[in-house]
């Protein structure tokens, strides 16, 4: 999936989330760095800012719960305020809030 950072299409490399869960607890910080700089997703053609952990809205307002609580994310351990690591599977989407 490609992913946007500054108005550009880029394809990510990093696929943090894979097979459930972290692939390598020691490339957390480097995963960390790369979804903090990519602030956009391009989607059918259109730029949306992506939602960061405890913005979410509507029916997943219950994540938003979970950060307001100082629970960091169960998927991607972001803390409140920061945007999921890529491919996090709590990471509301920005187009349709699905």
């Amino acid at each position: 999936m490609p992913f946007t950072t500054s108005g550009l299409e880029t394809a990510s490399t990093f696929h943090p989330m894979e097979g459930g869960g972290m692939t390598k607890a020691a490339d957390y910080a480097k995963y960390h760095v790369e979804a903090q700089a990519v602030t956009r997703y391009k989607i059918a053609g259109s730029e949306h800012p992506r939602i960061r952990y405890g913005d979410e809205v509507e029916e997943w307002d219950w994540v938003a719960a979970l950060a307001r609580q100082g629970t960091p994310c169960g998927v991607c351990g972001v803390q409140r305020g920061e945007l999921h690591l890529l491919g996090c599977d709590l990471e509301q989407c920005p187009r349709c809030h699905g």
